[in-house]
């Protein structure tokens, strides 16, 4: 049952519920993959200590620290900050998601779920992430250069801080520079097919690309142009 995805990858569930952990290792361990479990964000540096994750599930409501200062604390550690982040959130409003969104979380996905939809998310995020960390050539379009085999960005010369998601997204718009990609192309090629969310996830990624290219780049024009109703283009 296991596929390239799952085999000897290990998961840290960071959720107060033993419901939630059950399901998680229901759902996922018959795969492959290897569950590690604390039930607090406090918990979290000693678990990172005995070894590092390759997917990290992240409950938002928690006593003590929550899911959303744990993401922080994650992305602004450089040990960590690169780890992909499943955000499971029990508040189903859009202001919420796009909290955790803009701290880093790479998806996000609703209490309660079911087992085959949190290991089809599981996978799209472990194949998003394989196929930014793939060596290959490395690319330049205005003042962005990216080296996919180092899984890093570069904007005049400055190093970006990006996480999976948005480096794949901007990998996946420099590819096509110049040309407009609709949301559903972005998802598909970034999320991957099975990806459950909805498309203003794309919207959210670009508002934090164009911030941190801005940085950099401080023109007028944006490197990411939105094309209204349709999607975005790198229009360098």
């Amino acid at each position: 049952m296991n596929d390239a995805t799952s085999s000897g990858k290990r998961i840290l569930l960071i959720d107060d519920s033993p419901v939630v952990a059950d399901t998680v290792r229901d759902a996922l361990e018959p795969f492959g993959y290897q569950i590690a479990w604390v039930e607090d964000g406090a918990d979290v540096p000693a678990a990172l200590a005995q070894r590092a994750p390759d997917l990290i599930l992240l409950d938002v409501m928690m006593p003590g620290v929550d899911g959303y200062e744990t993401c922080r604390r994650l992305r602004a550690d450089s040990k960590t900050a690169h780890l992909p982040i499943l955000m499971l959130t029990a508040r189903a409003e859009e202001a919420d998601k796009v909290v955790g969104l803009e701290l880093g979380a790479d998806d996000y996905l609703a209490k309660p779920f079911g087992e085959r939809e949190l290991l089809a998310r599981v996978r799209a995020l472990l194949r998003r992430v394989a196929r930014a960390r793939a060596p290959t050539q490395t690319l330049q379009a205005g003042p962005v250069t990216l080296d996919p085999a180092s899984h890093q960005a570069h904007c005049a010369g400055t190093l970006l801080d990006l996480t999976p998601a948005e480096f794949e997204l901007l990998h996946t718009l420099v590819l096509n520079a110049g040309q407009t990609l609709r949301r559903e192309t972005l998802i598909e090629q970034v999320w991957g097919y099975d990806w459950y969310g909805d498309a203003r996830v794309v919207d959210t990624h670009v508002q934090h690309l164009r911030r941190k290219l801005r940085q950099c780049h401080p023109d007028d024009e944006e490197l990411i142009a939105t094309v209204r109703g349709v999607g975005y283009r790198f229009a360098a």
